[in-house]
């Protein structure tokens, strides 16, 4: 099928079908004419792209885990094999909830703080640092040093 006829189908755009194939993610042969022709089964490796973008892999692990998987025969070696790969972004992605917790906390601890743009150790409860008026009390003036 033509690259437009795929585009339609997948639900994705001209462009996102370069792109990918750019990637090496999909394979198009070149007609007579120089127009793309792509494989009816192309429309499964876009739904497995598409899954993958949604899950939060790039391209770039999009195109290397599928190239290792369709190295793989074995229709239950490959099933474990995606498993694993699932099972490493949901780390990843709990590491980031962990790490989106302690930033939402902090920026709450601000909002609800004096000075909402003092460093994280001038929050109230916490030593005050010498590091000069003007960054304890970023709104009081300074005075000069002669004076």
């Amino acid at each position: 099928m033509r690259i437009g006829q795929l585009a339609q189908r997948a639900g994705v755009s001209r462009d996102a079908l370069r792109l990918y194939e750019r990637a090496g993610l999909i394979v198009a042969t070149r007609r007579d004419n120089g127009y793309r022709h792509y494989a009816d089964d192309t429309i499964v490796r876009l739904l497995l792209i598409r899954t993958g973008q949604r899950l939060g892999f790039s391209l770039a692990q999009i195109a290397e885990a599928t190239a290792g998987i369709d190295r793989i025969a074995d229709s239950a070696e490959r099933e474990a094999a995606v498993t694993r790969l699932l099972e490493a972004q949901l780390a990843r992605v709990d590491e980031q909830l962990v790490e989106l917790q302690s930033l939402r906390h902090e920026l709450a601890e601000r909002v609800q703080g004096g000075c909402p743009a003092a460093p994280a150790a001038h929050k109230k409860g916490h030593p005050k640092v010498a590091l000069g008026p003007a960054i304890n009390n970023p709104l009081k003036p300074m005075r000069s040093a002669r004076a």
